[in-house]
């Protein structure tokens, strides 16, 4: 019995000891950042028929999440560029109750000076392969060329994996990229939940057959 309480007592010291060497290489280290940087894509930004922004999260109330700010700020400042006249909100929550991020998304960009006329909401999308298929087929039926496609910059490579089978062309045009290469502990290992996040959506959408 007690050699049973001596090994267990021991190995809870170890699983302790490696979680603290986890802890500190995440929230002290730029591991997060190499980890997270395979799924980074360059810009490329140009003339399109419509810039497609990836809907984050809103509250009931209405207020965006951190995501949906910086996307709708690059939206905006894409549309005030003039590299394209419609600007499609893609998306919508999957969660009962909440809120509608498509509209939220909406209502910033007016007030960043994209008119309402040039602004589209696609509410039936619940994640990023739904939103591909839905903006494939209306860029058909459009006869859109090309779309520039707004979301994060960490999940920029599964967004374009999941419209390259639908044979549209798609320019990244990916926000918070100021994340890579900053941020205090917290931001360290958010980007490494984030970044495990990615990964497991790249391999959940190959398993599938929707990249």
């Amino acid at each position: 019995m007690r050699v049973t309480l001596y090994k267990l007592r021991r190995a809870v010291v170890w699983a302790l000891c490696l979680y603290g060497l986890y802890l500190a290489i995440v929230l002290h280290t730029p591991f997060s950042d190499y980890f997270i940087l395979p799924l980074i894509v360059e810009p490329d930004i140009r003339p399109a028929d419509a810039i497609v922004v990836m809907a984050a999260s809103a509250t009931p109330e209405g207020v965006l999440n951190e995501s949906g700010v910086w996307r709708s700020l690059e939206g905006a400042r894409l549309y005030r560029r003039g590299l394209a006249p419609l600007v499609v909100v893609s998306g919508r929550s999957p969660t009962p109750g909440a809120g509608d991020p498509s509209a939220a998304i909406a209502a910033m960009l007016k007030e960043l000076g994209v008119p309402p006329e040039a602004t589209e909401l696609e509410r039936v999308s619940t994640n990023t392969h739904e939103t591909a298929v839905i903006i494939a087929r209306m860029a058909a039926e459009r006869r859109w060329k090309r779309i520039l496609l707004v979301t994060d910059a960490k999940h920029m490579r599964r967004a374009l994996a999941s419209f390259r089978p639908t044979g549209l062309p798609v320019s990244p045009a990916p926000s918070m990229r100021a994340e890579i290469w900053w941020g205090q502990p917290y931001d360290r290992y958010r980007k490494f939940l984030d970044g495990l996040h990615e990964y497991g959506g790249l391999l959940y959408y190959w398993s599938r057959g929707w990249t």
